[in-house]
């Protein structure tokens, strides 16, 4: 890319970071997932600034965006995984999955632009109908880290520390108590669903 086209996508970093959360248009997220990817490929972008907005996009209705986020996330995992799995990075990706996949379902319900058919990767299911939001939770991770016991076992006490009555009950958080509570729920129920093939986990 030429130095001008450099310097305006960095310039432009934290609005192509806002768009791959848009649940209003899956196009929007798509477009703003290959100029992420593309920064990163050119070292336009540190990792640490993306990498929670690519962990959301794994519970994207869009097979599209879902399919380039775990690509770009499975690169830079093998190239930075003590980034791609930092316990604070967790906590920020589950966070934003949760408020993607809550706004796509709100979206969806009301018939809105967010529903998945908005899309050419849009998902569907054997009947041919969207798939649901809340079909999606994020497993990824889990995955990448099954043969590392000590970066697997810090990834699930990352994210069961969210589910901590002290963390939901901090100050920054008063009058949010059932938007917290209804993400921890969200949260047990996707840790519930990761494929634990050892005892200790």
């Amino acid at each position: 890319a030429s130095a001008a086209a450099s310097g305006a996508l960095q310039g432009h970093q934290a609005a192509i970071l806002s768009a791959m959360g848009d649940a209003r248009h899956a196009a929007v997220r798509r477009e703003a997932l290959q100029l992420t990817r593309g920064m990163l490929e050119q070292g336009l972008i540190h990792p640490m600034a993306c990498i929670p907005q690519l962990m959301a996009l794994e519970v994207d209705t869009s097979r599209q965006c879902a399919s380039l986020a775990k690509e770009a996330l499975r690169a830079l995992f093998e190239r930075h995984a003590h980034m791609v799995s930092s316990p604070g990075v967790q906590l920020q990706a589950f966070a934003a999955a949760h408020t993607l996949q809550a706004e796509l379902a709100a979206l969806a319900a009301a018939g809105g632009a967010g529903t998945p058919c908005d899309s050419p990767g849009a998902a569907k299911s054997p009947g041919g109908a969207p798939d649901e939001a809340e079909a999606r939770l994020p497993r990824l991770m889990f995955e990448l880290l099954l043969p590392q016991r000590r970066e697997r076992l810090g990834y699930l006490k990352a994210v069961v520390s969210s589910l901590y009555y002290e963390q939901l009950g901090t100050a920054e958080n008063a009058g949010r108590g059932a938007q917290l509570c209804e993400r921890a729920a969200w949260v047990a129920q996707a840790l519930s669903a990761l494929p634990y093939e050892k005892e200790e986990d």
